[in-house]
């Protein structure tokens, strides 16, 4: 069976070469994840993936392995670009989106 899945790829590969289109490709699909350029609305973070930058009006998604053990509280600053200068007026949030006291 392994010989005929995969002889039947191949023809798939030398038909999506001649057409210029892959042959199993679903178009909706394609137009809406390959073609249109929006991007997500949410940023994620965590320990192995840590962004420097997080763009306007995006969403911050902090993943970790356990939850936390106290109330975490998050600091940010909107001064650009970043500076020793900033982290003296960054601001304090609690998660819940109340500011911090």
């Amino acid at each position: 069976m392994p010989l005929y899945w995969a002889h039947a790829e191949y023809v798939s590969l030398i038909r999506s070469r001649h057409d210029d289109v892959y042959f199993d490709r679903i178009e909706l699909v394609y137009q809406r994840y390959a073609k249109t350029e929006k991007g997500s609305k949410m940023e994620m973070w965590t320990f192995s993936h840590q962004p420097q930058r997080i763009g306007k009006g995006k969403r911050l998604r902090i993943i970790t392995e356990e939850a936390a053990k106290t109330q975490p509280k998050l600091a940010w600053d909107e001064a650009r670009p970043a500076s020793r200068a900033a982290w003296q007026r960054f601001q304090e949030q609690a998660p819940n989106g109340s500011r911090a006291a």
